[in-house]
């Protein structure tokens, strides 16, 4: 029974510590970057899935990376468009790992 009670103390902790481990909510910078091109793959039942691809620089380093809508547009409708804006969060130790944390319509 105590080896019990022991054992599930030690994997409690470790589940804890684990999940406090992330880096995410530690290191962070934030930048924003402008949408260059949104492409469409269709994901059936006439709904659509948007790809965004966007450029930004970091200490004089460009990187381009896309990022993938989790909502569903019909044919005809569009969220993002050409020149929007995304704001995400970047690790300084590698640029090209990154968050995306909101999305700004630009109205025209």
């Amino acid at each position: 029974m105590r080896l019990i009670v022991i054992l599930l103390i030690f994997f409690t902790l470790t589940a804890i510590y684990s999940c406090n481990s992330n880096n995410w909510n530690k290191d962070y910078k934030i930048k924003s970057a402008a949408i260059k091109e949104v492409k469409r793959r269709h994901w059936g039942k006439g709904y659509f899935i948007e790809t965004m691809i966007f450029e930004y620089s970091i200490n004089g380093q460009s990187y381009q990376n896309e990022f993938e809508s989790n909502k569903k547009e019909q044919n005809y409708t569009s969220s993002y468009s050409v020149g929007d804006s995304l704001i995400f969060k970047y690790r300084p130790d590698n640029p090209t790992e990154i968050k995306v944390i909101k999305s700004k319509r630009i109205k025209k």
